[in-house]
């Protein structure tokens, strides 16, 4: 019942009741703001249906009990000011919506992280080169991508980093290294090396140990796992 609802909504999401009254640019703004309701209503709608639970499906039904006021609205026996209001209540669901999608997102987070396995290791810079910078993200990750080397002036040879973590998943799915080569004069360009971690190669509850060694045959970096 619930779904057909959503459907409802969508159906009805050109649709506001028309004769003739205020400004035509109102009115547009109006209508406008209505379809965007009814998108963000069918976008949580569907998030929330992708969770599996009815985590905000009481939510969700009173919103479209809302929708459905403001959809039997007849913009042209109203005056501007009167659509003014009525453009205010819309955003302040469709505020309500991004809040609605926060929480899921949360949710979603807090689900992955129960299958999801830390994997500590430490890693070792056997190389003659310093890197300026060194990210450690999942594979086809952009959002949450952190320079380790934040706190720090550099990863020079022979030092070590230890209390690095990833995170196996089912799929073991692969963690990028990401070192940038520090710049030995201004007008040398940044070297960024992205080295895949073989995750089927680390242990749980382990001491993992990697290295960035230099592959004098490939004449490149490569990362091992001892």
């Amino acid at each position: 019942m619930k779904k057909l609802k959503y459907i409802f909504v969508l159906m009805g999401a050109v649709i506001l009741l028309t004769a003739c009254g205020p400004s035509e640019e109102k009115i547009a703004e109006a209508q406008a703001k209505y379809r965007e309701l009814v998108k963000n209503h069918n976008q949580v709608a569907k998030a929330n249906s992708d969770l599996g639970e009815d985590t905000l499906s009481d939510e969700l039904d009173k919103m479209v009990l809302k929708i459905e006021e403001i959809k039997a609205f007849n913009l042209y026996e109203m005056k501007d000011e009167e659509i003014d209001m009525v453009i205010d209540v819309m955003d302040s669901m469709n505020e309500s919506y991004s809040g609605y999608l926060k929480t899921i997102g949360e949710i979603k987070l807090s689900e992955e992280a129960k299958v999801l396995s830390p994997v500590s290791f430490s890693l070792l810079n056997n190389t003659n080169m310093t890197f300026s910078k060194l990210s450690i993200m999942e594979k086809g990750e952009k959002d949450l991508v952190t320079n380790v080397l934040d706190m720090v002036s550099g990863f020079m040879p022979k030092q070590r980093l230890i209390g690095l973590t990833v995170y196996k998943d089912a799929d073991n799915t692969p963690w990028i290294i990401s070192v940038t080569k520090e710049k030995e004069s201004e007008d040398e360009e940044e070297k960024v090396i992205n080295l895949v971690i073989d995750m089927d190669s680390l242990k749980e509850d382990a001491d993992n140990n990697l290295e960035l060694v230099f592959d004098s045959e490939k004449e490149e970096i490569v990362l091992k796992i001892l």
